[in-house]
């Protein structure tokens, strides 16, 4: 793996989003330029409701 200013120094990567209304988690493998999922998981939250 060649490092760039872009290019993290780890082969697993783990991404989160975090909605009003979901909690995404996406965990990828790193090989090259490109991300392979490995595994993902979708909550809902509902922190944008009144009972939130």
């Amino acid at each position: 793996m060649t490092l760039t200013p872009t290019t993290p120094p780890h082969d697993v990567l783990a991404t989160v989003d975090l909605g009003s209304n979901s909690f995404r988690l996406q965990v990828s493998r790193v090989v090259e330029d490109q991300l392979y999922p490995l595994d993902a998981l979708k909550e809902t939250v509902r922190l944008g409701s009144p009972d939130g």
